[in-house]
């Protein structure tokens, strides 16, 4: 991916964190975390192993659709393929937050 493309959803990613009921895949939001820590790479999938493509912005809230557990991190997922990974410090989560 080239820095343009990331550039391009970066900038949708804020858009959808802006408090909009974006839906992906058909599923709706089932909460929001805020970003606590810099440097938090989204990743394509919820593996610290997967690819990342972009950096997560500190303070703001994204809105979560599906939430996983894997490689002792809980993976929040806020886009189509976009994975927030936590390890009990990077984020605040609260369910169902509209």
């Amino acid at each position: 991916m080239t820095k343009e493309e990331r550039l391009i959803i970066d900038d949708e990613l804020e858009e959808i964190s802006g408090g909009t009921n974006h839906k992906i895949d058909g599923k709706t939001p089932i909460g929001k975390l805020i970003v606590l820590k810099e440097n938090i790479y989204f990743r394509y999938e919820p593996d610290k192993y997967s690819s990342d493509w972009g950096t997560a912005q500190t303070g703001i809230t994204y809105s979560v659709y599906e939430i996983k557990q894997n490689n002792g991190l809980k993976w929040y997922l806020v886009d189509n393929h976009s994975w927030f990974g936590d390890d009990g410090t990077n984020c605040i989560f609260t369910f169902g937050a509209n």
